[in-house]
């Protein structure tokens, strides 16, 4: 019995875990989305397009992370392979991949995130799920600069 305690109270523990991250100093777009390292193929006749974000709009985004910092949720399942993702670096040398889908109108409200501490290891892997406008203007913050 003490031993089930220990591991419900462990869990439960690990479920508000959420990793604070340090500033950005670097992001790419990946329109088409990054699954498993390597970039998502899901319109076979069109080229996946990527785009480096502008300072102004990594400060956007971080501001955008703090605002969402305690609405995480653990990851339960799998998702699909994401169609638009954003990888960040961080000052000290740890990444980040924000993914949102366009599969379905279920999918269409989700956002995943993953951490990676500077030595590539898995730290966290979160789910929001956004209203549309909200999904809207985040894709609005991270849109191609002219």
């Amino acid at each position: 019995m003490r031993k089930i305690a220990t591991l419900l109270l462990c869990t439960l523990s690990l479920l508000g875990c959420r990793p604070e991250f340090a500033p950005l100093v670097s992001g790419t777009v990946v329109d088409g989305g990054v699954f498993l390292g390597g970039k998502t193929i899901l319109r076979k006749d069109e080229p996946t397009l990527s785009w480096p974000l502008s300072q102004g709009q990594l400060e956007e985004l971080s501001s955008w992370l703090k605002l969402h910092h305690s609405e995480w949720q653990m990851i339960l399942a799998s998702p699909l392979p994401p169609s638009y993702s954003v990888v960040l670096t961080h000052s000290d040398g740890a990444h980040t991949q924000i993914d949102l889908f366009s599969y379905n109108e279920s999918w269409q409200h989700a956002v995943y995130i993953y951490a990676y501490d500077p030595k590539g290891k898995f730290i966290f892997g979160g789910a929001l799920s956004l209203p549309s406008q909200d999904i809207a203007n985040l894709k609005q913050l991270l849109s191609k600069q002219q």
